[in-house]
């Protein structure tokens, strides 16, 4: 996942917490076009 994926591939992720997600997308070179969060939390 080093490089932008055009096509029908979505890399799936998951994590326990969510200030570990913000944290590893703040520190990437290029910010992500989008970001789908799947969660069973209303706060979330």
């Amino acid at each position: 996942m080093a490089e932008e994926i055009f096509g029908p591939v979505l890399p799936v992720m998951e994590y326990d917490n969510f200030d570990e997600i913000l944290d590893i997308i703040t520190k990437l070179p290029q910010l992500p076009l989008v970001c789908y969060i799947f969660s069973k939390s209303k706060t979330v």
